[in-house]
């Protein structure tokens, strides 16, 4: 409604006038608001994160970190305003999860705290190295890795 309100006040060039270029109105992205970050994205309950990503460009240096707990659980959450986008999480030897976004200019991103991810029922005392992957190598995402609480077996 607001693109044909501002396209009304326009008028057609005079004919001596119409050999020079001029813009023309088309529609732009500015009726769209330009998305925001990504927040942080809400954990499993209670889960603890082990690492955190908040509104990432691109994959981060590889990282050990120290996991303890069960289950194990990535959590992702990609943007794909301008394009597709991939984000994978590879916890080495144990799991990989991965997020894919397809662009569609009709759409619009939901609730950025959400995400998608995947769990594992293993218990986990143990350094893990993290490693992960965007595609494209610029590509907007959050994302958590994090294990419940650690249970110890009742003596039998």
């Amino acid at each position: 409604m607001l693109a044909v309100l501002a396209l009304a006040g326009c008028t057609a060039p005079a004919e001596e006038e119409a050999a020079t270029p001029t813009a023309t109105a088309t529609s732009t992205p500015a009726s769209t608001p330009t998305p925001g970050p990504i927040g942080p994205l809400d954990l499993p309950e209670g889960q603890a994160a082990a690492v955190t990503w908040t509104d990432q460009i691109g994959a981060p240096e590889p990282q050990t970190v120290r996991l303890v707990g069960e289950p194990l659980s990535i959590r992702l959450a990609v943007a794909c305003d301008t394009a597709d986008a991939e984000v994978t999480v590879e916890i080495e030897g144990l799991m990989t999860s991965g997020s894919k976004c397809l662009y569609n200019e009709g759409i619009t991103r939901g609730d950025p705290n959400e995400g998608n991810g995947a769990s594992m029922q293993i218990s986990v005392d143990q350094d893990a190295r993290i490693v992960v992957t965007t595609v494209p190598a610029d590509a907007r995402w959050s994302g958590t890795v994090s294990t419940g609480p650690r249970t110890v077996p009742a003596p039998g």
